[in-house]
């Protein structure tokens, strides 16, 4: 049955987003690449039936989207989600059980996922793969598709391609270093799922790494803080002394500032969420210590 409530809500294009497709050419040496073959000739690349859409599940339970959208395939890449797909529509459906957790093994059902999709091209359909919201599991079904049939996409090609129509769209850190597997081994995701059964520890140790990390480098910002506040609020003491103690507060928290610049993984699709978030928060603090141990200095000084 269709959800009118879902159909009518002001953020219903939000529910789903088509991704860009790269255009296949056949023959990558022609200088006509605006055209395709076709059994009369040639057509404009722009007629290319087959389309790909990634969303949340209201997108797979809204007769309103799946009628103007034409969708004639829908995947749910989720586990003990439950599905009510309208009984007005005719498309072909698939479930595949997958939970959104870094630890959960995506390239497992990545086969039969990717093999879905591209059975429904082959027939010129139009398909939407979703989860539950959108953000994780199908976005990584989704990039995995481009990385494995379009030669020039990477996996930084592939989720940047997805997150420029779907600002949600954002694989857990397991996820996106599976997919980095795929990247590394040309697409061949039985070589990549070979490697991660081998490290499958490592994407939980890290996750707990970086958060210990920041959490550490954010205590010892909040330490500077404590000796700060017990500067300011001598009433007396010698000039030259405060002004040693500044100095080496100061320097303490430019060491800070260097060490959290550096202390999460250069690619910033490897950084922890919240280990990124405290981050921020710390360096934020450092700057605000900063500008107020100038201020205890001019106000010392005068």
């Amino acid at each position: 049955m269709e959800n009118s409530a879902i159909d009518a809500s002001p953020w219903y294009m939000d529910i789903a987003n088509e991704v860009p497709l790269p255009l296949e050419i056949p023959n990558s040496q022609s200088k006509s690449p605006a055209l395709l073959p076709t059994h009369d000739g040639f057509e404009k690349k722009d007629s290319i039936k087959s389309k790909l859409f990634v969303g949340s599940l209201s997108a797979a339970e809204s007769l309103q989207f799946i009628r103007e959208n034409k969708i004639s395939h829908i995947l749910t890449v989720a586990a003990s989600l439950p599905v009510t797909i309208p009984s007005d529509c005719s498309v072909q459906h698939k479930i595949i059980e997958c939970h959104d957790h870094p630890m959960a093994n995506i390239l497992e059902v990545m086969p039969s996922a990717l093999k879905f999709i591209n059975d429904a091209f082959e027939s010129d359909g139009i398909v939407l793969v979703h989860c539950a919201s959108g953000v994780s599991r199908s976005v990584a079904v989704c990039a995995g598709f481009l990385m494995t049939r379009y030669e020039e996409m990477d996996m930084r090609r592939a989720l940047d391609s997805i997150s420029s129509v779907r600002k949600y769209a954002s694989p857990n850190l397991g996820f996106r270093r599976q997919l980095q597997m795929i990247d590394n081994h040309k697409g061949d995701i039985g070589a990549a799922q070979e490697l991660y059964s081998k490290h499958t520890s490592n994407v939980v140790e890290d996750t707990i790494r970086q958060r210990e990390v920041v959490n550490d480098l954010h205590a010892r910002v909040d330490d500077v803080e404590v000796a700060i506040a017990s500067i300011n609020s001598k009433k007396k003491g010698l000039k030259e002394s405060i002004s040693c103690e500044l100095k080496s507060l100061k320097n303490d928290l430019i060491m800070l500032q260097v060490e959290l610049d550096s202390c999460l993984p250069d690619e910033l699709l490897f950084i922890d969420p919240p280990a990124k978030m405290i981050r921020k928060a710390a360096n934020t603090k450092i700057e605000r210590l900063l500008v107020s141990l100038e201020e205890i200095k001019a106000a010392r000084s005068s």
